[in-house]
């Protein structure tokens, strides 16, 4: 029979209201009971990323292919189920990758680095070079390379200048006392005219190659280097009548140095462990 007004839900019949019979925004969250609408009702595509709540999608609804722990990042392997996949971050280095760079002017400072903190020494005065060889103040360092390590660069820039006519100075790096025989550099400063008048930045340095297979201290090639070894310059002067110093300049600002200007003249310190 017909009604007027509003049908009691038993006069309808099952399918008869279809989405064009409601009104916009008749049906309302407190019409929809509980579990109502399942994934089933959900079409392709129907949840926007607008309708996801923040903070709403956790580790436990994203598809993943294996159990992750503690430190891994989420990777994308196209082939594994879901795409993605937690993995170990690498800690080995690239060929030719800086591992660690330990750099400093020789003032007491402190360095920290991977393998360790270390002490710079503070060169505080100027070094008189004799015809004894002698380490150069600053140029000392006990140092481990980080694992991975296959090249280790080391560097000392110092200034140098004469105290006698024609100065003449020789310098070596040494590993634990023994010599790098292709490290070995002579410098030489003044005139025949004027003492001190010869003033440089000398540059001690080399590359030690820690990947080959037999040791050889002369060359600074090692097969293991994986406790501390010390590493300095020494010199000395040629003659005794032909010398020099380190650490000062004896002219500075167009007249005689003096004061800081003069001494000490910090020396830097530069090592680089590559993989």
């Amino acid at each position: 029979m017909p009604f007027i007004g509003q049908a009691p839900a038993s006069e309808v019949l099952d399918g008869s209201i279809t989405s064009s019979k409601l009104a916009s925004d008749s049906v309302t969250t407190a019409k929809i009971s509980s579990d109502a609408v399942t994934t089933a009702k959900i079409s392709s595509d129907a949840v926007s990323q607008a309708s996801v709540a923040d903070e709403a999608v956790d580790e436990a609804r994203i598809q993943i292919s294996n159990a992750g722990t503690n430190g891994q990042f989420l990777s994308k392997q196209s082939g594994n189920t879901g795409g993605l996949t937690w993995a170990t971050v690498s800690t080995t280095p690239s060929a030719g990758e800086i591992i660690e760079t330990l750099t400093g002017q020789c003032d007491g400072r402190q360095v920290a680095v991977g393998s360790g903190t270390y002490t710079l020494t503070d060169v505080t005065a100027q070094q008189i070079l004799t015809t004894s060889h002698a380490d150069i103040t600053g140029s000392s360092i006990s140092y481990t390379p980080p694992t991975g390590t296959k090249y280790l660069l080391y560097r000392f820039g110092f200034k140098y200048d004469s105290t006698e006519l024609v100065g003449l100075g020789h310098f070596r790096i040494q590993i634990d006392g023994s010599t790098v025989e292709p490290s070995q550099k002579s410098f030489a400063g003044g005139n025949a005219w004027e003492a001190s008048a010869g003033e440089m930045y000398a540059v001690m340095e080399y590359v030690f190659n820690l990947n080959v297979g037999s040791t050889d201290t002369s060359e600074g090639e090692y097969n293991g280097w994986t406790g501390a070894k010390t590493i300095k310059v020494t010199g000395r002067d040629y003659t005794d009548t032909q010398g020099g110093r380190c650490h000062m300049n004896t002219y500075w600002d167009g007249g005689g140095a003096s004061g800081v200007n003069a001494a000490p003249i910090k020396p830097m310190l530069y090592i680089q462990a590559i993989a």
